[in-house]
């Protein structure tokens, strides 16, 4: 449970302190993170998540490929850290389906990696656990469209319990070479071309993009994001043929372009 620390993290903490290790401050979150979400529960899938830290190392941003978004606006945010390096994150959405993600981790002796657990609740409810492992990121320019989205990507976008395929190929220049989503053709004659392209090429965000299938309908990208390896990317997904209902996309690469 967050804040509990079993008998392990207890002694990590005063071997830290005796030997003279490292001393943390809250300032070594400030800048931008991104990892993955490792569900305890099989039947939930590996899921992309960031954290935002402005320079005063106060947390204003937060999402994960699950399609939940925590912001100010939105929702309650709140971190913290002791001198050991042991970090909490809280965050709940004030309205929806109240999501709630809470991170237990420890920040790595280089500061640029942390690791730890982690709990996810809808409406108050524990609906899963698992590990969390996040990586700092450089900056602007971090993720690059040749080296993290290019390739061949193959997944599922699951809406109410059922699941259709998905299949997404990608120059490295962003442009769409085939794939499909469920019966639906990805047109391959230039309507989409270079369009996929990162909002926040700090965090690995992809936004709004509209994908143009054969049969004139478009899947459109709410918003999807990629882990720092470029192997997982997903998030809310819409059909113009459903009234542009959503599913959840997961995708991973299978290789990489020529």
């Amino acid at each position: 449970m967050l804040g509990c620390h079993d008998e392990d993290t207890v002694i990590r903490r005063k071997n830290r302190s005796q030997s003279g290790a490292t001393t943390f401050s809250h300032l070594d979150l400030a800048g931008d993170w991104t990892g993955i979400l490792i569900p305890d529960n099989p039947t939930f899938q590996t899921t992309n998540l960031y954290l935002r830290w402005d320079d005063f190392a106060e947390l204003f941003e937060a999402a994960t490929g699950a399609g939940d978004e925590w912001m100010p606006s939105n929702a309650s945010l709140f971190s913290s850290m002791d001198v050991a390096g042991e970090t909490a994150v809280m965050l709940q959405e004030a309205g929806d389906d109240l999501a709630a993600l809470n991170l237990a981790m420890n920040l790595s002796e280089d500061k640029n990696r942390l690791t730890g657990t982690a709990e996810i609740r809808r409406y108050g409810v524990l609906q899963n656990t698992g590990t969390v492992e996040l990586t700092r990121s450089l900056g602007p320019g971090h993720f690059q469209v040749s080296s993290h989205l290019a390739g061949s990507w193959t997944g599922t976008v699951s809406r109410n319990g059922f699941q259709r395929p998905v299949t997404l190929n990608l120059d490295e220049l962003g442009s769409v070479l085939g794939g499909s989503a469920g019966p639906r053709n990805f047109d391959t004659s230039g309507a989409n071309t270079g369009i996929f392209t990162f909002s926040n090429d700090a965090v690995g965000r992809l936004d709004h993009i509209v994908i143009h299938s054969i049969d004139g309908t478009t899947q459109t990208v709410g918003f999807w994001l990629v882990d720092d390896s470029g192997t997982y990317m997903g998030g809310p997904g819409f059909d113009s043929n459903l009234g542009n209902r959503g599913g959840l996309v997961h995708l991973s690469k299978v290789s990489k372009p020529n």
